[in-house]
């Protein structure tokens, strides 16, 4: 399936939004890996695959040009020569996706309880976009019901930053508006200023997580700086977002936290940390 999806022509007229999709066995790669594929051509953002709950990385990527002709000039130049073809020596295989598969695969590019990633408005934009001159009610539907699935999410949260957060679903699903940040007057988050922290014994205090890295810059409304997104009713561990205030403090937080006990504590558990 995926092979057929590979030899899509570029120019065929269903190619509709200026997003690839990227499937690679590495699950860590960063948007720099795939802009070394071709220079020439910036990606506009990067978006990594996640089960919803658990966090854990698909094997599935989702690039983002400024254009269909970017990504027209990108695409042909990764089929022009197999050597435009590997990242770490092993094969990446990418194909245009359409309106109807992204939204269907939207909840793997955008976790629950962060209605306020920059990116997010930019993606709704996109596929609104292309809703507006090819019309699909039923795509549109989707769209509605995923947004309003996570504001009802939303209303679950049990957190300090909940009434923010609940404001800014409320007002994405109204608005489904690029400009959402603006109106709503609340910075957005940086996708890559956030971590993936995970194996945190839920008891854990959610300062002493902020006091263990106290050196690092925080992103500046405390209330939405530390998110519990999933507790394993097994493991009674937690997945937290760590989002700091720029991307040198996030990458610090995962070179320091990964693969570490918490809290460097031999009793607590090895805790997993990456960018998200």
């Amino acid at each position: 399936m995926k092979e057929q999806q590979i030899n899509t022509d570029i120019n065929d007229s269903s190619i509709d939004l200026p997003i690839l999709r990227a499937y690679h066995p590495l699950r860590k790669l960063k948007q720099k890996d795939f802009q070394n594929l071709y220079n020439d051509v910036p990606l506009q953002y990067f978006i990594k695959g996640r089960y919803l709950n658990s966090l854990i990385p698909t094997d599935t990527y989702f690039l983002f040009f400024h254009s269909i002709d970017d990504l027209r000039k990108y695409y042909n130049h990764y089929k022009e020569d197999k050597m435009n073809q590997t990242i770490n020596s092993l094969n990446v295989n990418l194909t245009p996706i359409s309106t109807h598969d992204f939204v269907e695969e939207f909840r793997f590019s955008y976790p629950q309880f962060l209605p306020d990633l920059q990116d997010l408005p930019l993606s709704i934009a996109t596929i609104n976009k292309r809703l507006s001159i090819v019309e699909n009610q039923d795509l549109s539907q989707s769209l509605s019901r995923l947004l309003k699935n996570r504001q009802n999410a939303m209303y679950r949260y049990k957190h300090n930053g909940k009434k923010k957060l609940l404001g800014i679903a409320m007002k994405l699903k109204e608005d489904q508006s690029p400009n959402i940040k603006i109106t709503q007057g609340t910075t957005p988050i940086d996708r890559s200023c956030c971590v993936v922290f995970k194996n945190v014994p839920a008891n854990i205090a959610i300062r002493k997580i902020e006091d263990f890295f106290w050196d690092l810059s925080w992103f500046p409304d405390q209330e939405r700086r530390i998110r519990p997104i999933f507790t394993s009713k097994n493991s009674n561990l937690t997945s937290y977002i760590l989002v700091f205030a720029d991307q040198k403090s996030a990458s610090v937080c995962v070179n320091r936290g990964n693969n570490q006990h918490l809290f460097y504590n031999p009793v607590l558990p090895i805790v997993e940390s990456e960018l998200l």
